[in-house]
Parts: C-alpha cells; sequence; structure tokens
C-alpha cells in the first residue's frame, strides 16, 4: 500500500541528501530515494535516465515497503572524504535479490549481486547479509542504486562499513544472535527431555519454542550462511514455513497450557479454530502465497497472545500459582509481535529496536514460560507424590486389615480342623461300633422315622430299605433290594450331583430331586446322604424326605402368581383403553355441546326480541344453557385429567391479568340457574400472576362449581385476590356443608368424594385436577374446611406482582 501511494504520489522530488563518508561507519537512513515499479520490467538505463530520475521520492528513516511483489529502486548518493574501499551491507538477509550497480566511469554500470536466492560462493564478500566491497574516490559524490526483490516483506537498511570495522560489527551481532539461539537450544532440549511423559503440551512448547528458534536462525541469516549456502528459494520457504508453522503449534500450547477445555470451552473452540486457520495459511505458504497470508498469521497471533494474558490472570485469581508467569511472558510476546507485524508492513521504519524487540520480547517470553513449565512439572510432581503417598498409606491400611482378618480365620481355621478332627475320631469309633453290631445298626435303620435306603457304589445296588422307605416307594422291600438301584431310582443329573457334593464332603444334605417310583404321580424328595462301611463293604446310606406336597404347593403359588401378573396386565390395558374412551368421549361432547350453547343463545336473543317475551321460555334457555356449561366443565375436567394423566398437557405461562379472569368467573356464577350471589375483593384492577390463563380458568371453574354445588342457593361466594409477598394468592370461600375433620386430608384425591356429599352429583375429578393444573404452573392449593361451616380455597401463584 505504502509502496504504490509512494509511487503515485506525483509530487515533484528534491534533491538528494548526500550522504558523506569518513572514517567511522555510516547509515544511509534520511539519505535515500525510492521508486517502486509494479511491473518489475525496469533496469538500470532507464531507472537512472532522464525519464524516472524525478519519480524518485526521499524517504525519511529507512526503506520500508512491507509484504509487496513488486521491485523496489533505491537511491542515494555518497561522497567519502579519502579516496578508500567501503563495504555496503546493503538489506536484511532475507530479502530474496538485492542488486547494487555502481558508475563504471564510462557512461554504465558495474552490477554487484546478492541475497538469500544467490550462491554464498558468489558472493564478494562471502556473509550473510548482502555486503558489497566499493571502491569510491575521495571528495567526490557517486550516485548507487540498489534494487530489491523479495516474497516476504521488502526493507532495507543500508550500512557503509571500512572494511576494518565490519568484522567488529558482525561479530557483535552474530555473539547476539547466537546467545539468543543458544538459550532457545537450551530451552528446546530441556523441553525435549519432559517429553518423556508424553504429554502434548509440553510436546507443543517444544515445536513452538524450535519454530521460533528456526525463524530466527533464518531470519539473521545463519540458515543461509551455515546450512543452504546454494541459495536458491530454501532459505525463503525455511523463514516462512517456521513463522507460519509457530501459530497452529502455539495455539495447541496456548489451550492446553491454560486448561481451556476444561475451564473456558468456547475460548478452547477459539484457539482450535486459530490453529486450523494456522494449517490453512501452512498450506497457502507452501503454495507460494505466503506475502498474501503473513499479515493474518502476524495479527491472529496478537489476538491469541492478549487473550492469554487475561486468560492466564484469571487462572492465576484461581490460586494457580505458575499462571501469573504465562500472564507476564504472554504479555512480552504479544508486544514484540505488533511491532514487528507494523515494522513488516512497511508502518514502522526499520532499525535496531523495530529489528531485534520482537526476538527480545520471544526470549522473555521463552525463558519465563520455561520457568512456569518447570514449576508446573513441579506442582505435579508433589501432586503426584502425594497420591503416590495417600495410595501407600492405604495400601499399609489394608494390609494391617488383610493381616488381622486373616488371623482371625486362621483361628477359625484351626478351631474348625479341631472340631473335624474329633468328628474325624468320632466318626471312626462309630465305623467300629457299627462294624461289632452290625445287628442293632440295622434294627436302628428299620425302626428309624424316616425313609432309609443302604447302597454299594461299586456294584449300583441298594442292599437294604426300611419299611418306611417301602411305604415311600409303593414297593415290598423284597422287591426294593432285588430290581432297585441309585441309577433307577434317581435321574442321571442328579445322581451325578450327588456323587459330586460326596467327594468334597462326607455328609450331604437337603439334596432335592425327583424319585423315579414308575408311578404316574410324581414323586419329590429331599436326600441326605452319608458314605458308611456295611458289612465290609464302602456304602452309601441315603434318607428320605417326601417334599412332594411342599413342590405342589410351590407350583400353585407360581401358576397362581403368573395368572396373577396376567390378570394385571389385561387389568392395565382395560384402564388405558377406558381412559382412551374417556378421552375420546369428552372430545365427542364438545362440539354438540357447543351447538346446543349456541342455539338455546339465539333461541334467547329470539325470545327477548319478540314482543310479549315468554319468561318461561326464556328461564328454559337459561336452564339449558347453564346444564350445557357444567357439562362443558365436566369434558373439559375430563380432558384434563386424561392429558395430565397421560403426560401431553401444554402449558403455555405468561403474564395474565387476573381481574378479567375472576370478573368472567362472577359472569359464569352470575349466568346459573338459579344465579349465585358472588362478592369480589381486589386489592387492585391491575394485578398479575405469572401463569397459563387457560388452565387457571379452567381451576376457578372447578373451583367455584364446587362451591356452588356444596353450599346454600341463597348463601354468598367470596372472592379474593391479594399480594403475600413475591406470591399472587386467589382464595374462593362458600358457607355450604364443609368436610369432616377426619376426611380433609384425603379431598383432592382422584375419585374422592366426601362422606357427607353423596348426594350431590360430581366425578371426584374437580380439585384433583385443580390441584394437578396449578402444581404445573408452579402454584399450590390449600384447603381450609369445617363441617357445616364452609370451604376456603386458597391458590398461591408464584411471581405476584403489581406494576
Amino acid at each position: 500500500m505504502l509502496a504504490t501511494v509512494l509511487l503515485l504520489a506525483g509530487t515533484p522530488a528534491r534533491a538528494d541528501r548526500v550522504l558523506a563518508l569518513g572514517n567511522d561507519p555510516v547509515a544511509a537512513a534520511d539519505h535515500l530515494s525510492v521508486l517502486i515499479d509494479p511491473t518489475g520490467r525496469l533496469d538500470i538505463d532507464e531507472v537512472a535516465g532522464e525519464r524516472w530520475r524525478d519519480a524518485f521520492v526521499p524517504v525519511a528513516g529507512n526503506v520500508r515497503a512491507g509484504y509487496t511483489s513488486a521491485t523496489a529502486w533505491v537511491r542515494l548518493t555518497v561522497r567519502p572524504a579519502i579516496t578508500a574501499t567501503w563495504w555496503l551491507a546493503a538489506a536484511q538477509p532475507f530479502v530474496d535479490s538485492v542488486a547494487l550497480f555502481v558508475p563504471d566511469g564510462q557512461g554504465g554500470w558495474r552490477l554487484h549481486e546478492g541475497g538469500d536466492t544467490r550462491p554464498l560462493a558468489e558472493a564478494a564478500v562471502p556473509y550473510r547479509l548482502p555486503v558489497f566491497p566499493l571502491a569510491l574516490a575521495g571528495g567526490q559524490e557517486t550516485t548507487l542504486y540498489l534494487r530489491l526483490r523479495s516474497a516476504s516483506t521488502l526493507s532495507a537498511e543500508p550500512v557503509f562499513y571500512p572494511p576494518e570495522r565490519f568484522a567488529h560489527a558482525a561479530a557483535g551481532h552474530a555473539l547476539f544472535a547466537g546467545g539468543i539461539l543458544a538459550i532457545y537450544l537450551i530451552i528446546t532440549l530441556n523441553i525435549i527431555y519432559y517429553t518423556r511423559l508424553r504429554d502434548v503440551l509440553y510436546a507443543s512448547y517444544c515445536g513452538w519454542m524450535a519454530s521460533n528458534g528456526i525463524s530466527f536462525f533464518a531470519i539473521f541469516g545463519y540458515a543461509r550462511e551455515f546450512l543452504f549456502p546454494a541459495g536458491g528459494w530454501i532459505p525463503t520457504w525455511v523463514v516462512e514455513t517456521s513463522i507460519v508453522v509457530a501459530l497452529p503449534v502455539g495455539s495447541v500450547f496456548i489451550s492446553r497450557l491454560l486448561y481451556l477445555r476444561r475451564n473456558h470451552p468456547w475460548f478452547a473452540r477459539f484457539y482450535a479454530l486459530a490453529t486450523w486457520v494456522g494449517v490453512g495459511c501452512l498450506l497457502a505458504t507452501l503454495a507460494g502465497y505466503f506475502p498474501q497470508v503473513a499479515l493474518l498469521v502476524n495479527w491472529v497471533g496478537v489476538l491469541l497472545g492478549l487473550l492469554a494474558v487475561g486468560l492466564s490472570a484469571r487462572l492465576a485469581m484461581r490460586g494457580f500459582r505458575p499462571a501469573w508467569l504465562y500472564a507476564l511472558a504472554f504479555t512480552a510476546h504479544p508486544f514484540g509481535l505488533v511491532v514487528v507485524t507494523l515494522r513488516n508492513a512497511g508502518l514502522i521504519e526499520p532499525g535496531l529496536l523495530a529489528d531485534h524487540v520482537y526476538v527480545i520480547a520471544s526470549l522473555l517470553n521463552a525463558v519465563i514460560l520455561a520457568v512456569g513449565l518447570l514449576d508446573r512439572l513441579n506442582m505435579d510432581a508433589r501432586v503426584t507424590l502425594e497420591a503416590k503417598q495417600t495410595a501407600l498409606d492405604a495400601a499399609l491400611r489394608h494390609e494391617r486389615e488383610l493381616e488381622t482378618r486373616i488371623a482371625v480365620q486362621s483361628r477359625a481355621l484351626a478351631e474348625a480342623s479341631a472340631a473335624l478332627s474329633e468328628a474325624e475320631v468320632g466318626r471312626r469309633r462309630t465305623e467300629q461300633a457299627l462294624q461289632k453290631s452290625e445287628a442293632l445298626f440295622e434294627t436302628l435303620i428299620t425302626a428309624a422315622p424316616v425313609p432309609l435306603l443302604v447302597a454299594i457304589p461299586a456294584r449300583g445296588a441298594i442292599v437294604f430299605a426300611n419299611e418306611r422307605a417301602a411305604a415311600l416307594l409303593g414297593r415290598p422291600v423284597a422287591e426294593i433290594l432285588g430290581q432297585l438301584s441309585l441309577d433307577r431310582l434317581l435321574p442321571a443329573s442328579d445322581l451325578s450331583r450327588l456323587d459330586g457334593a460326596l467327594r468334597i464332603q462326607e455328609i450331604v444334605q437337603d439334596l432335592e430331586t425327583r424319585i423315579l417310583t414308575g408311578h404316574a404321580a410324581p414323586l419329590w424328595g429331599a436326600l441326605s446322604a452319608a458314605r458308611i462301611a456295611f458289612k465290609g463293604e464302602d456304602a452309601l446310606m441315603v434318607g428320605i424326605n417326601d417334599i412332594t406336597t411342599r413342590r405342589k404347593l410351590e407350583f400353585a403359588l407360581l401358576t397362581a402368581r403368573n395368572q396373577a401378573e396376567e390378570s394385571l396386565a389385561l387389568e392395565r390395558v382395560r384402564m388405558q383403553e377406558q381412559r382412551q374412551l374417556i378421552s375420546t368421549t369428552a372430545h365427542e361432547f364438545k362440539t354438540p355441546l357447543a351447538m346446543i350453547d349456541r342455539a338455546a343463545q339465539m333461541l334467547q336473543f329470539d325470545v327477548e326480541a319478540a314482543a310479549g317475551q315468554d319468561e318461561r321460555t326464556a328461564k328454559r334457555l337459561d336452564t339449558v344453557r347453564d346444564a350445557v356449561r357444567r357439562l362443558r366443565r365436566v369434558v373439559d375436567s375430563f380432558l384434563a385429567d386424561a392429558a395430565l394423566e397421560a403426560g401431553r398437557l401444554p402449558v403455555e405461562m405468561r403474564p395474565t391479568p387476573v381481574a378479567p379472569l375472576l370478573k368472567r368467573a362472577l359472569a359464569l356464577l352470575d349466568a346459573r340457574e338459579p344465579p349465585r350471589t358472588a362478592r369480589l375483593r381486589l386489592s387492585g384492577d391491575d394485578l398479575v400472576c405469572e401463569a397459563d390463563g387457560r388452565l387457571l380458568s379452567i381451576v376457578l371453574d372447578n373451583i367455584l362449581d364446587n362451591a356452588c354445588k356444596y353450599s346454600p342457593p341463597d348463601s354468598t361466594i367470596e372472592l379474593e385476590a391479594r399480594l403475600d409477598g413475591p406470591d399472587l394468592l386467589l382464595s374462593v370461600t362458600d358457607h355450604g356443608i364443609g368436610v369432616p375433620a377426619e376426611e380433609l386430608e384425603l379431598v383432592g384425591s382422584r375419585f374422592f368424594r366426601a362422606t357427607n356429599a353423596t348426594g350431590t352429583p360430581g366425578t371426584g375429578l374437580g380439585l384433583s385436577t385443580a390441584r394437578q393444573l396449578i402444581g404445573l404452573q408452579n402454584g399450590t392449593i390449600v384447603l381450609h374446611s369445617r363441617q357445616g361451616a364452609g370451604t376456603t380455597v386458597t391458590i398461591r401463584l408464584g411471581r405476584g406482582i403489581q406494576p
């Protein structure tokens, strides 16, 4: 933009200021004139000719054309004090092409070329900056022309050095740049060590620092001097890509560093968007569009840095100590980035401060962030150590508890082992006793009050059965001993279970199985078995407890339960169908009722308009309309109750004026047959409540209908609306039969009617439906009643206001 302004200004150019050269280095600032060639087609003869000579525009300070693809011609006139050789450092290291045209004294020009796209070996002075040696005659003015071309920002700060002074200046600058790059290298190597934690935060910080270090390494010209001396586009590509890569990597780092996904999800999405913007800019840079995206990358970086300052401060105020260091680090970085962005855009003049403030700010940012990350790592280590210590303490407690439990179980096991030993001794003594008195044993078995069998598993035969076993099995003892065996008496699966249990324990109790008697009626038994010695053989004594009756009862109970569940399911279906029928019927009633009411109203108008009004007919029409209104209220109650039951009743809460609702209710009372007297008390006509007007009308109709039905026709019904703090109270009072005290808590339940109301028509849904409808409007209903004295129903609605 600035280049175009300089080209099109069209103002007469004043004469160039002559730069005097002495014995010290001299900067050419304020002695330069610039011509911008948008096409890049002008040559030195045209530029130095009459046509373009006056098109050069003197500039204050140095050349700053910003991001442009145009060619910049710079003219300066020098006058050395003595004849000597000078070294001209013409431009920044990242300028792609620098050409110096020096008069040859014969009307022609000597060409010197440099820039980061040319091989370093071809340079007259092999240095990272384009440096040209000049032999100038003392006391004579010499006009020099520089042609600058670059894919990145275009700027030049020409400085003339005596050759012996150039080495000193180059060494100082190299020491400054080398120190910065060394610090970046140390920080990057330290963060690489921490990436062993496999944390994306430290990896992204390493990438960010590496991209900044690489960009500075390339911007200072060291990449071309040490890595790519052949020139070409690689040094420029390194500068551009390292600058752009810092945006997505830095976005990921800041998002992770400040816990944005957890603490600030919206800012996390913004930083994620910035990451993808950076990726897109990187692709554009690889495609050759770096000048078009460079400012976008810089300004997005500034915005991210400023946001990071605020978010870091917010995190620090929540008690996270390292965040104060983050805020300090991110304060330095945007400041340096703003300065370098304005410098690269050509809006501020290049110079020592403008050229290096971003480097210094980035260095401060890197060092402070490294300290903050180390502090964070120490905090994480302390938290991890505390967690490990807590886990260790818990493990020690668990170990002590386990030792205690093992000791208790060991004592119990020892006691059980002693008991088993004693049982084993007793069993052996019993076996010896049984072997000595087999006759006595058989007598005992025979006289046992339960069915007992003795079987030899090795032969599969039953060798003894008492009379109770024969009676249970329905066979004589001789037939049992001659024909039956355990595998014929018990199902194979149950016999296998019995054998497996006896392998584990000596005695098996209550093993339920079906007894295969061969009869039609099933027989179920609970087996108890033990291994014994019988007549010198290993035998199995089996006792059978008849549980057939219990099994039958269990089966009957299960059948009854299944039948009850089926009946309950059918009842639910019938109730659902009943509710559907009631809802459908109520809907079907609404249209005929509306037609009847309309027809009665038209007949009433005709009677009133006719001469000689028939009072009896008018009274009958009033009765018809009152009956229609009552029936419509019943229908509305049924529909509301059905909608509540189905959960499909819409509620539209909005500010609702109270006075019109109550006055409408009074009008309906007056239209009843016979008319009812009512008294209305309002604390103001402008009372408003937050409610659904349609549902509130149904509630008032139901409550007033109850007041009319359960009070004498000549009594007065009282309506009142008043404010109670932030709430609105609506009360309806009648002087009727009231409710018995013992039934007061049941009033409002579905289909419940008080015992003293059995002679009055009603459904038992009115107050129940009203209570649910008020509940949907965030309100409550309270009932105060005394039998024989009347009832007061109070509705409390939230957010009652009086404008």
